[in-house]
């Protein structure tokens, strides 16, 4: 035969788009239309119509409705209007399969990235959402009225495309300031139209036999078949009359649909989701409705009877979805009920995997754990991350611990030149802790279940022959819109077609119980999965890190001191605020969601960020400040909710940016409302200052916390409070982890004094522990730390570089190699070089392109680090600055700060995966090492690193360390970094890693100090107030706070500890104010399978536990009561003694 394959697929697609999709429906008549056009002022333009903020349906049903005809030009950016729309339908037809065609302007594309409605009855329920891929609205006789006529309101969200076939362009619609405020739709189509189910039903077999045949192999018999038969059958159809013999032609494909699938073929398990950004190309605003309209889709497909599963994750969704259509989210939790709707993932957002703390990932999975438990009655059973970043190698614990046991993601399959070897395995973290892992092969989250993306799926898998189960999800995603009723039948016609892998309905669940018994020997992956792309989102938007490692840490305050408050007796129950504190957390963690985080989301997304990240710090330190008064004081503390409200969303202004002056400075004082004031100091990498603020009440003052009795006095002091984890020295005094001490008036570490001076047109500071020399650039020649200098011979430290940063694509998100081909050596001017009481510092100022830079380098008495401030006024574009730190240290590895631990990475290129990992993840700090010595560096805010090795003249090798402190995108945020910004580093020596860990937590936590007014006394009293409520040795103590209690229960003491050092070790727990310790898992439940054995010592209050390597444990204790008070311990129990001002502390 002769036959040409190319002409007989272009016959059949020609038929199947222009006969038979169109001849699928009949217009009947056109829909009367009128709208409300929302008008406030938004944007830089007040009173346009359209761009109104959005209103409750019980409003937009009140309104005033103008008529329209169409078309109809609508909708300025980011705007919200409502249209009524009203048809009679014939009352021959009223029994018809009928349906509204709507098309509201949009490109035939993106669904979910332009413009979407929904669709609503008069009596407030969605029916239905519509977008550019689900245009239809279902119209059935309950609809209408008694005459037959239909009403409707449709909610149109204008948002405006910014990722258009031409991607990547700087646009300036992200931002409410700079919108655009013309329409940008024009609403082309309303009508009411007949539907023709077996003209439907022939394209949905075409469409699928079409795919068949366009994706077998060009010589695969089948494919012929397919081939032939489809188009023989279609030369039987009247293309004069599609909808009479539409019937006719589906017989004759019926045979071509029959035939079934290989016994061998690939097993996919079909899943219908929609993975909703909260937030994107979109603000968190216009979230909210995409999950609306989204799981009004779903709604329809399962109320119309589809077969399909949904998996619905991000407990946030489902808790915006309660606040703001509680319709919908009953009809949810109804299918829930039904197993039809399947809560996956467990946390409260599908988070940023990458950069968020290790207590933060616990909280996004205690916090979405609990929600989906309370709020639907459903347990998930795995993490659901198909759009992370790269996926930290302490994530396996911390899944494990909360009780998930499997793991999903496809986002590995973007790697840039390294291809994963396996879509199902065992992923190995950092600790040993395993978790069984699947990589959908199909390459997609969001599947359209084409042919193409059927047979990719199969042909893609990389276990054929060991397993033949995989995942397989589709719906709309990104942008939400979910499963169409198209993608459905698809999965029917595939279910068991020869030619196609075996397709059916399941729940994740179900594929990973399967998955599990076929292929128990899984290969293991050990340590983090690295993605080989968006390295770039390690440093953009640089402030809203900063502010959410502010927040973690001022969350981890607020925990700390009111839960030691709390055992101590001076916070009721009532008060400690646990409502108030989950608050706070669900919105640092909707903040760590992972197009916000990375940097990688309009510009409205940062202006929400910033504000709500501020919120946080300031109602944390408020938090902080009451508990902190009460334990100096004795006074029992109440928690007034008003101190400073947080919801988990919000737009407006709040916290200004960093380019008005960044997030709130660690050294800012917040007056909380009882007048304690608090002010908070950056140990070592900022000189400290004397400055205290009073308390209002008068109360009595300590002075030192060893004195035997009450000691009167006339000078101010102070009292400290410690959070890290570390002790540290302040004035002189030793400052336990955990705990306060009292800081005498005019209190100066005895160490030796820091000197400073020029030296020719260089300077030189040291302080007898720290020496260095700087030249007149101000770039450190020498540095001598722990005994040794650690800049190789002829380098300079601390130089500021700048390079080109143009990536192929993705412009916020990615930072391709070639950008160090550009890189150049910044030149800075020594300024001034000044020594006091406080310490010596140089300061180095640096002009570069539109942009300037003012580095202070600072030594303080007694201190083995030296201190780097980097003050920026960043205004290039597409550009990326790094600050390079050689070391010399021959290094074959390099420890990065990681989640409950850390890991190490090679610093060599032997292997391509070793070489594409040229910019790399490290939290709190980095340390590079060699045998007998090393240098580490911790940071305040700072993720992206890169380090190279580098020949050293005379043998060897030295280390460059660089870190990544601004990019300049220009997509999809313009402005993205642009304006001032504040980094701190501490250099520190050793061998090992504790120095400049504890170094980092000292940075990362800094103190609190409240000044006690002159002429108290102070007594032992006090001592016991300042004393640690829970010590910890052999490991770091993470977090401490209050369990949710029980019903009838009082509340619990969760204590989290990990192993900092890759070590086995007896952890020991001092806690004698507390009693029943037990191991629980990581929600603070008592667990024998997830906790720690704890066995108590021969010593009341002090317990032991094992554990290994990087091993985290949650310890859950209760308060003594009266009876089980020893007589030498303080009270404890009942109404605290009030302790009068001028009487004894």
């Amino acid at each position: 035969m002769h036959d040409n394959r190319p002409m007989l697929l272009k016959h059949i697609d020609r038929i199947l788009t222009e006969r038979l999709y169109p001849a699928a429906t009949r217009t009947v008549r056109q829909v009367e239309t009128a709208y409300w056009a929302l008008t406030d002022a938004v944007g830089p333009v007040a009173g346009v119509p359209g761009a109104g903020e959005p209103v409750p349906f019980a409003q937009a049903r009140q309104a005033e409705y103008t008529p329209c005809d169409l078309p109809l030009r609508w909708g300025p950016p980011w705007g919200t209007t409502w249209f009524r729309l009203r048809v009679r339908v014939p009352e021959a037809l009223r029994e018809r399969h009928l349906e509204l065609d709507l098309d509201l302007g949009w490109a035939d594309h993106s669904p979910g990235f332009q413009c979407e409605g929904l669709v609503l009855t008069p009596a407030g329920r969605a029916l239905k959402a519509v977008n550019p891929r689900n245009r239809w609205v279902p119209v059935t006789s309950d609809l209408l009225d008694a005459d037959g006529t239909l009403e409707l309101y449709l909610e149109a969200a204008s948002n405006p495309l910014l990722l258009d076939i031409h991607p990547f362009l700087p646009t300036d619609d992200g931002a409410r300031a700079t919108q655009g405020h013309e329409p940008i739709y024009t609403f082309t189509t309303a009508d009411l139209v007949q539907v023709h189910d077996q003209v439907r039903a022939l394209a949905a077999d075409v469409d699928v036999l079409l795919g068949l045949a366009r994706t077998l192999p060009e010589d695969s018999p089948r494919g012929w078949t397919v081939l032939l038969g489809t188009s023989q059958a279609l030369d039987q159809l009247d293309l004069a009359d599609v909808p009479g013999s539409a019937e006719r032609v589906r017989a004759l494909l019926a045979p071509l649909l029959a035939v079934p699938a290989a016994p061998d073929s690939i097993r996919l398990g079909a899943v219908g989701h929609a993975h909703i950004d909260s937030a994107w190309l979109w603000p968190v605003r216009e979230t909210r409705r995409k999950v609306v309209r989204t799981m009004a889709n779903v709604l329809r497909l399962l109320e119309d009877g589809a077969p399909m599963v949904f998996a619905l994750p991000a407990a946030q969704h489902l808790a915006w979805l309660q606040q703001d259509a509680p319709e919908v989210f009953a009809r949810v939790k109804e299918q829930v009920a039904a197993g039809r709707i399947v809560p996956v993932g467990g946390s409260w957002v599908e988070p940023d995997a990458v950069l968020p703390s290790g207590e933060s990932l616990a909280r996004q999975l205690t916090e979405g754990t609990a929600f989906f438990r309370e709020e639907l009655g459903a347990q998930c059973h795995e993490i659901w991350l198909p759009d992370s970043f790269g996926y930290s190698g302490s994530l396996p614990q911390i899944a494990h611990l909360a009780g998930y046991d499997n793991f999903l993601t496809q986002k590995i399959s973007w790697n840039q030149v390294d291809v994963f070897p396996h879509h199902t395995l065992w992923w190995e973290g950092i600790d040993g802790t395993r978790i069984f892992t699947h990589f959908p092969p199909a390459d997609t989250y969001g599947a359209e279940v084409s042919a193409e993306q059927l047979r990719h799926a199969e042909v893609n898998f990389k276990d054929k022959g060991r397993a033949s189960t995989e995942l397989f999800l589709y719906g709309y995603g990104d942008g939400g819109g979910g499963p169409t009723r198209e993608m459905v039948e698809r999965v029917e016609r595939v279910a068991d077609l020869a030619g196609m892998p075996r397709t059916r309905h399941t729940t994740p669940q179900e594929f990973f119980t399967q998955a599990r018994q076929e292929y128990p020997d899984a290969p293991v992956w050990v340590g983090e999965l690295y993605l080989e792309k968006h390295r770039g989102t390690l440093t953009t938007q640089a402030a809203t890190k900063r502010a959410n490692r502010r927040a973690e840490a001022a969350l981890r305050e607020a925990e700390t001191w009111r839960t030691t408050a709390w055992a101590r007796g001076l916070l009721a129950d009532d008060a400690y605020p646990a409502a108030h504190l989950h608050e706070l957390w669900r919105t640092t963690l909707l903040c760590q969601f992972h197009d916000i985080l990375p940097g990688s989301s309009i510009a409205w997304a940062y202006e929400d960020a910033l504000a709500e990240l501020g919120r946080v710090i300031e109602s944390c330190q408020a938090l902080t400040a009451v508990a902190q008064h009460a334990l100096v004081s004795g006074v029992p503390a109440s928690c007034p909710r008003e101190h400073v409200g947080v919801g988990p969303t919000s737009g407006g202004a709040g916290v200004r940016s960093s380019s008005d002056g960044a997030v709130p400075s660690p050294e800012g004082t917040v007056p909380p409302s009882d007048g304690v004031g608090v002010r908070s100091t950056l140990d070592g990498a900022v000189p400290p200052t004397d400055g205290t603020v009073p308390m209002s009440d008068g109360v009595a003052s300590p002075s030192s916390a060893d004195a035997p009795g009450p000691q009167p006095t006339g000078q101010a002091h102070r009292v400290v409070f410690n959070t890290a984890p570390v002790s540290r020295r302040v004035a002189g005094v030793t400052v336990p982890p955990l705990g306060g001490a009292l800081l005498p008036a005019g209190g100066r570490d005895e160490a030796r004094a820091c000197h400073a001076s020029r030296e020719g047109a260089g300077a030189q500071l040291g302080n007898g522990l720290v020496e260095t020399r700087l030249d007149a650039t101000g770039a450190v020649t020498s540095l001598v730390v722990a005994g040794r200098d650690v800049v190789p011979p002829g380098a300079r430290f601390g130089v500021l570089q700048l390079a080109n940063d143009f990536p192929n694509e993705w412009d916020a998100w990615d930072l391709d190699p070639f950008y160090r081909s550009s890189l150049r050596d910044l030149e800075g001017q020594l300024r001034d070089v000044h020594v006091d009481a406080a310490g010596a510092r140089a300061e180095v100022d640096v002009a570069f392109g539109r942009s300037r830079a003012r580095l202070t380098w600072s030594l303080t008495p007694g201190s083995e680090q030296l201190d780097l401030r980097v003050r920026v006024f960043w205004q290039e574009s597409e550009k990326v600055l790094k600050l390079a730190l050689p070391v010399d240290v021959h290094a074959h590895d390099a420890a990065y700060g990681s989640q409950y631990g850390h890991l190490r990475r090679p610093t060599h290129e032997n292997t391509s995966w070793d070489a594409h990992r040229f910019e790399v993840c490290a939290h709190k700090w980095l340390h590079v090492g060699e045998a007998g010595h090393g240098v580490g560096v911790a940071n305040s805010g700072t993720y992206g690193w890169d380090l190279t090795r580098h020949p050293r003249p005379g043998g060897g090798t030295w280390t460059l360390v660089r870190a990544t402190l601004l990019r300049a995108p220009r997509f999809p945020d313009p402005q993205a970094d642009r304006g001032e910004h504040e980094l701190c580093f501490a250099i520190t020596g050793g061998e090992t890693v504790s120095t400049v860990r504890d170094a980092a937590y000292r940075l990362d936590l800094p103190t609190q100090e409240l000044a006690l007014p002159a002429g108290t006394q102070v007594g032992p009293r006090l001592a016991a107030a300042l004393a640690p409520l829970v010590r910890v040795e052999g490991a770091v103590l993470e977090s401490l706070h209050l369990a949710d209690p029980e019903p009838g229960q009082e509340s619990a003491v969760l204590v989290r500890v990990y192993e900092p050092d890759g070590a086995r070790r007896r952890v020991t727990l001092y806690a004698p104010e507390l009693a029943g310790a037990v191991g629980a898992d990581l929600h603070g439940r008592p667990s024998a399978s997830l906790g720690v054995q704890v066995e108590p010592t021969s010593t009341e209050g002090v317990w032991s536990f094992e554990l290994h390597p990087f091993g985290v444990a949650t310890i859950r204790l209760r308060r003594r009561t009266g009876g089980e008070a020893r007589p030498s311990e303080r009270r404890r129990a009942g109404a605290p003694e009030r302790w009068g001002a001028g009487g004894e502390v």
